[in-house]
Parts: C-alpha cells; sequence; structure tokens
C-alpha cells in the first residue's frame, strides 16, 4: 500500500499553491517557508518564514 501525502491533483495545482506560499513568505536567500494548505480547497491559509540554520558537515 502506498500513502502519499501531496494534496495536489495537477502541476498547475502544484504550481498554483507553491507561487502562493512564494507570494506570501517573501522568499529570500538564508529562509525556508513553511506553508499551512487546506487540503480539500488547496487554500494557502498561512505562511511563515525561519531563518535556515548553516549547514553542519562532519569532516
Amino acid at each position: 500500500m502506498t500513502t502519499s501525502i501531496e494534496p495536489f491533483h495537477t502541476d498547475e495545482d502544484r504550481a498554483r499553491v507553491l507561487t502562493e506560499i512564494l507570494r506570501q513568505g517573501g522568499a529570500t536567500s538564508g529562509t525556508t517557508l513553511v506553508g499551512y494548505v487546506d487540503r480539500t480547497t488547496l487554500e494557502v491559509l498561512s505562511v511563515r518564514s525561519l531563518v535556515t540554520p548553516d549547514a553542519t558537515l562532519d569532516e
């Protein structure tokens, strides 16, 4: 059995939602955007912008 959490039915749905997340979140370098999307209507309900921490690599 395969379980998918992706709510998009078409590439157009995916592009519309991701574009709206970018628009609301004001994407900038060094930030991570987290969008809360209604799974039924695909409406972007809120977006939060978090500072992306620097990568820590093992030597």
